[in-house]
């Protein structure tokens, strides 16, 4: 789990020595919007608080939390902005924190000094935090991703003689008329034109970071052709593609290669993709015996394949 904030300005550098409970970053956890929760607090200068808060016999106490997080961060006139990487193992003490699970948090920024108001990632509404531990903000942990083959039509059956069926073709925008696609008996051609054609399967498969993506397939042509992936974020938006090109020869060769999952941009998590085929301009591409299959992030399935990184 992470949280990556950024303070912007010259207000963390300036009151650095204001102490860690003045000037910081708290980070509350919980199993439940209420006690028991764990508490991290994180000052511009290095320092580093870790509790657990619980009820004991009906009086609220407050010991040192065994939690050891990997901090990153940077200071400067410009602002202040930290990395926090916590284990799930330990994350929710007697309660084990596995993927598809929830959880509850919040996240701080607290400046009591020169009576800066302090933020909250979760409004509060209240001069306390702990008055308000029923307004902790809802974090679902991603799902586990199983892993195998996906159905996508490799064999390449198509009723329109034109794409396989599920299938799309990606066209550019305007009229290309060098270009041009065919799938029967198994194969699926694809000709470029002035601009390259691609084609990709319309189901989204999910992904997260970390997977290992493995496209195999038999193609044969001229010119250069192209594979890949579309990635996707939450809700079907784009979030990058990781398309790769090599020279094409008559006879058909196999090949293969393996994209790892990896997030484009922090404001686009990857929940899937859609794999893709294609010919780079003034090439044609023979596609056949096409598979696509999934290792889960710390999978040690073997596999011998190019990692376009």
């Amino acid at each position: 789990m992470s949280d990556n904030p950024s303070d912007p300005g010259d207000t963390a550098v300036k009151h650095r020595d204001a102490g860690l409970w003045v000037n910081n970053l708290e980070v509350f956890l919980a199993a439940q919007p209420d006690v028991p929760y764990g508490q991290l607090a994180l000052s511009p200068t290095g320092g580093l608080a870790a509790l657990r808060h619980e009820i004991v016999e009906g009086v609220l106490r407050s010991e040192a939390w065994d939690v050891k997080p990997a901090v990153r961060q940077r200071l400067d006139s410009n602002g202040w902005s930290v990395a926090v990487a916590l284990p799930l193992a330990g994350l929710l003490p007697g309660r084990p924190v596995e993927p598809g699970a929830r959880l509850y948090a919040n996240f701080m920024r607290t400046r009591r000094f020169d009576n800066q108001a302090s933020w909250s990632w979760s409004p509060v509404f209240a001069d306390g935090y702990a008055q308000s531990l029923h307004r902790m903000g809802t974090i679902f942990l991603a799902p586990l991703v199983p892993g195998g083959e996906f159905p996508v039509n490799g064999a390449f059956a198509s009723t329109n003689g034109i794409v396989p069926d599920g299938w799309i073709l990606n066209r550019p925008a305007g009229p290309d008329a060098d270009q041009s696609a065919a799938a029967r008996e198994g194969r699926f051609l694809l000709a470029g034109g002035s601009t390259a054609l691609h084609a990709y399967h319309q189901t989204l498969q999910p992904a997260r970071r970390g997977d290992r993506i493995v496209l195999e397939f038999t193609v044969a042509g001229t010119g250069q052709g192209a594979a890949g992936v579309y990635l996707n974020a939450g809700g079907g938006d784009g979030a990058g593609s990781r398309i790769e090109q090599w020279p094409l020869t008559p006879e058909p060769q196999p090949h293969s290669l393996t994209v790892t999952v990896h997030h484009a941009s922090p404001d686009r998590f990857v929940a899937g993709f859609r794999p893709v085929l294609g010919a780079a301009p003034r090439s044609r591409a023979e596609f056949s015996g096409f598979r696509v299959r999934l290792l889960p992030r710390g999978s040690d399935a073997p596999g011998p394949y190019h990692d376009s990184e």
